[in-house]
């Protein structure tokens, strides 16, 4: 290993003895380099690609992911709007009507 120090188990448990020679033997036994080897290595030469078959990211792209972004937005922005508005009918009572309401609502914010 390259000297990576993890403590994983409390300070006198009965499993760091057998956790720790498991270890030692995976790794007298060449394991853990085979995984090391097989999951952190890299290949020294890139692969040869044809600049032809690269996949650009098209502006179709942008357009879905700010459609994406617009459409969360406006859901949230309407809950919101639904909760103040919720709030505040509870506050003013049931006298007036919904539109008497927004109209209040309007000009408490202007």
């Amino acid at each position: 290993m390259h000297g990576i120090n993890v403590q994983v188990f409390q300070k006198g448990s009965p499993l760091v003895a057998d956790v720790s020679k498991a270890i030692l033997i995976l790794s007298e036994n060449g394991v853990l380099q085979d995984l090391e080897n097989k999951w952190f290595s890299f290949p020294l030469e890139c692969a040869t690609s044809n600049s032809n078959d690269v996949e650009r990211f098209s502006v179709q792209g942008f357009i879905v992911l700010f459609l994406l972004f617009a459409v969360t937005s406006a859901i949230w922005f309407l809950l919101f709007l639904a909760r103040l508005l919720n709030g505040y009918a509870n506050e003013t009572g049931g006298g007036f009507t919904f539109r008497e309401k927004l109209v209040r609502l309007w000009r408490y914010f202007d």
